[in-house]
């Protein structure tokens, strides 16, 4: 507002916090980006499905046929023994992205054995010693959901110990709940990346992984009626995650 010489005499505005717009604008890009990052491993994994099927094929076939001698059925053998592992892995990213069955009681002790079974041959191949310590414990959870945070939570360990370290893996149930402890002696984390740590897509794996893995599994133990939380003494002294699960 001006005076009648045009000099300004106040001023009227309106300020508006935006504060909660921002922050629904940021969720729906990263919806739409999850979104599209689910599309595109289903894609993926439906396109590799297709020739495993017919390498599987050509194994057995190769395999038992009358001119393949002891050797060569051996590693024809072990291939194929490989190539299920990978259809397995196919298989699960499939049934994840398309939604699996309601939640049922489940064997939670034999679920980590069968995952650490999986990666037996990375625990062997780094030098990486194993303590188990579980007793035997059942869930009532949606099965697929629950193995890919098994999986996960294992696999990040693994991830995080160098050449001779140690991953331990504790399942018990402890105040009316099923709990999976897996702890390692790693390169740990840092009191910055614990706050970040679930968020979608911050990794603390550089040049490797998405970003995806902890959240994801965070969302899907919630679904589920539990929750996975994070501890760490920092930098180069290991880390902790802890899996709770209603019992079976």
């Amino acid at each position: 507002v001006f005076d009648a010489e045009g000099k300004p005499r106040r001023v009227y505005g309106v300020a508006m916090d935006v504060t909660e717009r921002k922050q629904a604008e940021t969720a729906l890009r990263l919806s739409e980006k999850l979104a599209a990052t689910g599309r595109l491993a289903a894609t993926i994994a439906h396109e590799i499905n297709n020739p495993l099927e017919a390498v599987t094929n050509l194994l057995f076939l190769a395999r038992n046929s009358e001119d393949a001698g002891r050797e060569t059925r051996g590693y024809l053998a072990q291939a194929e023994a490989e190539l299920q592992r990978v259809a397995a892995i196919v298989r699960q990213t499939l049934g994840f992205y398309r939604g699996t069955t309601g939640p049922a009681n489940l064997d939670l002790t034999a679920m980590v054995r069968e995952s650490l079974g999986m990666l037996e041959r990375r625990f062997a191949g780094n030098g990486i010693r194993l303590v188990e310590a579980m007793e035997g414990v059942t869930v009532r959870a949606n099965e697929g959901e629950v193995r890919q945070v098994v999986m996960n939570l294992i696999a990040n360990s693994l991830d995080a110990v160098e050449r001779g370290g140690t991953v331990w893996v504790e399942v018990k149930a402890a105040q009316g709940e099923a709990r999976l402890e897996v702890r390692d002696d790693g390169k740990g984390i840092s009191a910055g990346d614990m706050e970040r740590l679930f968020e979608p897509f911050f990794t603390t794996k550089q040049g490797v992984g998405t970003g995806l893995g902890l959240w994801v599994s965070r969302e899907l133990a919630r679904k589920n009626g539990g929750g996975i939380e994070a501890a760490s003494d920092g930098e180069g002294r290991g880390a902790s995650f802890v899996l709770t699960l209603p019992p079976g």
